[in-house]
């Protein structure tokens, strides 16, 4: 039996990237769920290239990789989450608790039993034998837990934001990175779902 606690009454929130790896597309395809996946409105990348100093190179090609997803794919997080809460949902031992959130671990002589969780109707208590937290940077799993977090620390700031597509891009379906200052910023833009294309802009801290 598989618990998922959902803090969010839905997923539709705009997560930092809506990237599906090659290895992720492989894992679901083994699991007989790719022409499903598939079947919904996403764009599929197979290069990435870059442009440094006016010349284009290419920095990633999937079509070389082994087996049979050679791309990595684009499609909004809450949708492929919708998809994989569809497909859990038709196996008999999978609940999906939307707006729960886990308040803290249960012990019992020494070890984890279960969470402590509350929704909109007041606390619950849930009891198993493994909990696994997926709860972010400031998981409470990893806190109530004593475990340590190793900080190797970000040498460099992201900003992402959105912008008109121009008509110079029409050329990056792929992707499109652009170096400025070498070792100090640069600027790189994707396809998105929906009209403006993401772009970030990375630089050292300080």
């Amino acid at each position: 039996m598989v618990m998922v606690l959902e803090k969010h009454r839905d997923f539709l929130r705009d997560f930092r990237g809506d990237t599906i790896h090659t290895s992720t597309l492989t894992i679901i395809h083994h699991l007989g769920l790719l022409e499903g996946l598939l079947a919904l409105p996403h764009q599929k990348v197979t290069t990435l290239r870059g442009e440094l100093q006016g010349k284009t190179f290419t920095m990633a090609d999937f079509s070389r990789l082994p087996g049979r997803c050679q791309y990595m794919m684009l499609m909004p997080q809450w949708d492929f989450l919708n998809f994989l809460e569809e497909q859990a949902a038709m196996l008999p031992g999978f609940t999906l608790l939307r707006a729960t959130r886990g308040v803290s671990l249960r012990r019992h002589e020494g070890r984890v039993v279960g969470v402590n969780a509350e929704d909109d109707a007041g606390a619950l208590t849930i009891t198993t034998p493994m909990v696994i937290g997926t709860d972010g940077r400031r998981s409470m799993v990893r806190a109530a837990a004593g475990l340590q977090v190793e900080n190797f620390g970000a040498p460099r700031d992201v900003m992402w934001i959105k912008r008109p597509k121009e008509a110079a891009d029409a050329g990056w379906a792929s992707g499109h990175g652009a170096l400025r200052c070498p070792g100090e910023q640069y600027r790189a833009s994707a396809p998105s779902h929906d009209p403006l294309p993401r772009c970030h802009w990375c630089r050292g801290r300080g």
